[in-house]
């Protein structure tokens, strides 16, 4: 597999949102998000793959001052239209090779580590977030379990909904391949009697937790607490739908 990137969604951007509901999600995650930001050392915060700034936005609403990163120019664009705060700072950059700090906790939510670009790249992106974090900060990465059964199934998600006025209809779907995922985005949008559509695609690496260990280890992490989702349950490798595990410099 290449060690770049396998995607950065430019071309869904602006439908990206029909896949799920910010307010839910937030919902969902926002209690352990809030309970590591308070643990945190510090105020600054990194969004790693911030996608359109759900995360970072309800930071910034605690008091945060983020910084929030994504690959893609698009993404950018739609978080700053959407999410527009003073708390802040929305950059075009790559996960691998994130630059400023030194920040007293980083994010990489949203499955994203898995599109690092294969092993090498999620060792990159653990040492630049290790050189960038401050003395105690800490580092909060949620990928999906691979290891779980559902995951060694091809799954296909269709979602409708209305979206500023457009009808979205989102097709998602989830190939396990070889060693990797194969994942596809297709998004058809009915407006005013047309339909536009647009896709992406990516190859996702299945990290597990000796990958991460290994990665972050060589980067002067180390675990304070692993999940197998956001109410905080404990992680059980065969049965958690998600891996999320919170490291400390």
């Amino acid at each position: 597999m290449s060690d770049t990137p396998s995607a950065a969604f430019s071309s869904v951007a602006t439908y990206y949102e029909a896949l799920f509901d910010p307010e839910a999600r937030l919902a969902r995650e926002g209690s352990l998000l809030r309970s590591v930001f308070e643990q945190a050392p510090g105020r600054r915060v990194a969004d790693i793959a911030c996608g359109t700034g759900i995360h970072a936005a309800f930071l910034a609403g605690l008091g945060a001052e983020v910084d929030a990163f994504d690959l893609s120019a698009e993404m950018i664009e739609v978080a700053r239209h959407k999410r527009p705060h003073q708390g802040i700072r929305y950059h075009c950059g790559d996960m691998r090779e994130v630059r400023g700090g030194p920040w007293a906790l980083a994010l990489c939510l949203g499955n994203s580590l898995s599109l690092a670009g294969g092993i090498k790249g999620v060792a990159r992106t653990f040492s630049s977030v290790g050189n960038a974090l401050s003395e105690g900060g800490r580092f909060l990465i949620q990928v999906l379990n691979y290891r779980h059964p559902d995951a060694l199934q091809s799954r296909h998600t269709v979602i409708t909904k209305s979206v500023e006025g457009a009808e979205i209809t989102a097709v998602k779907s989830l190939v396990p391949f070889h060693e990797h995922v194969l994942l596809s985005l297709n998004f058809f949008a009915h407006d005013n009697g047309r339909f536009h559509t647009c896709s992406d695609t990516a190859v996702l690496y299945p990290l597990a937790l000796p990958d991460l260990e290994h990665c972050a280890s060589a980067s002067g992490l180390r675990i304070v607490e692993t999940w197998g989702g956001y109410s905080q349950q404990p992680f059980h490798p065969t049965a958690s739908p998600d891996l999320i595990v919170l490291f400390r410099k």
